[in-house]
C-alpha cells in the first residue's frame, strides 16, 4: 500500500489487555504507520484513537518484551499490557 507520498504505509496488529481493552472498547486494533516508526510512535497513534493509556504499558512486539525505540516491521504483533500492583 502507498500513501499519497509515495511512502509505504505498513500495518501491524496491536493486542490491548486489561484496562486498555476496556479503554479502547476493542481486543486488538489495525494500526498503519511508516517505515522507521518505533513502538513509542506506535503508542502515539493507539492514544490519539482510543485516548491516554495512563501509565506506560509493558510492550511485546511478537512475544519479546522491548523497549520504545525498537523500530517496527510490516505484520508485527504488538501487546500492551498494563502495569499491575501485587503483594
Amino acid at each position: 500500500m502507498t500513501t499519497g507520498r509515495g511512502e509505504a504505509s505498513l500495518r501491524v496488529t496491536v493486542l490491548l489487555f486489561g484496562s486498555y481493552r476496556d479503554l479502547a472498547s476493542e481486543r486488538r486494533l489495525e494500526v498503519k504507520f511508516q517505515a522507521g516508526d518505533t513502538v513509542a510512535d506506535l503508542l502515539e497513534r493507539v492514544e490519539a484513537r482510543v485516548g491516554r493509556l495512563g501509565m506506560a504499558p509493558a510492550i511485546a512486539v511478537n512475544g519479546v518484551c522491548v523497549p520504545g525505540d525498537r523500530v517496527l516491521v510490516a505484520d508485527d504483533e504488538v501487546a500492551l499490557l498494563p502495569p499491575v500492583a501485587g503483594g
